[in-house]
């Protein structure tokens, strides 16, 4: 019938267009594809998902929640559910102290604080956390940071090269932040890294990275990897 409106789920996958259904759908309705998330549209995508249900995050909880879930949106959503349903009516807003607790991410020793450790050369609480992830793998783990400090890192390094570094508005600008909020980190990083610190630094991330899939190396476990980056980053 005219009126029937007939939707076809494709899950799990990518559907082969060179399928009869799909040139036939297009041609008289719509196909969507829902592509993965990568990595830094997550906190965007968790933040608005939040807001659409009247629940504010702090963009500390929601960095927290995005490195600990990952892009696995079926089960990020279930959790947030799941903090959602525990916050009371007359405070609907998401701390670090409410991730902690409904999530179970150490609002403290997690890979988010790693990163922030690094970024203030901060050398007893960076390794602090290193001890914490060897003890408890699920907190952190060598895979979990390298894409986090090597996103932080090569625009730490483009952020070195701006035209006009020392305006905000025109570094984040440059950056492609949303705001000058997030230039926070980075003016941090020009302070304590030099640009050829932090050239070496992306040199040794690619190299860790390699080594960690097996190559050159046949039996430093990724804990040990792990103290050999930290180590060279603070020193």
């Amino acid at each position: 019938l005219q009126s029937t409106i007939l939707v076809i789920c494709y899950k799990n996958g990518t559907i082969d267009k060179r399928k009869k259904i799909v040139g036939k759908a297009e041609a008289v309705g719509v196909v969507f594809e829902s592509k993965k998330k990568r990595d830094f549209e997550l906190p965007s995508f968790i933040e608005k998902y939040l807001k659409d249900n009247h629940v504010a995050i702090d963009p500390k909880s929601c960095s927290m929640i995005a490195e600990h879930i990952g892009a696995d949106l079926s089960r990020l959503i279930s959790e947030l559910e799941k903090v959602m349903i525990s916050l009371p009516d007359d405070n609907r807003r998401i701390t670090p102290e409410i991730v902690e607790r409904e999530i179970g991410v150490s609002k403290d020793f997690n890979v988010f604080e790693l990163k922030t450790a690094i970024i203030e050369r901060n050398v007893f609480k960076a390794n602090q956390i290193v001890k914490y992830f060897d003890k408890n793998p699920k907190a952190g783990s060598l895979f979990a940071c390298l894409p986090l400090l090597y996103s932080y890192f090569q625009n730490l390094m483009v952020a070195f090269y701006a035209p006009d570094r020392n305006n905000d508005n025109n570094l984040a600008a440059f950056l492609d932040l949303k705001s000058v909020w997030g230039l926070k980190d980075y003016r941090t990083g020009m302070r304590n890294f030099t640009a050829m610190k932090t050239l070496q630094i992306l040199s040794k991330l690619r190299e860790i990275d390699a080594k960690s899939k097996g190559l050159d190396n046949q039996n430093t476990s990724t804990g040990d990897l792990m103290k050999e980056l930290i180590f060279f980053m603070l020193h």
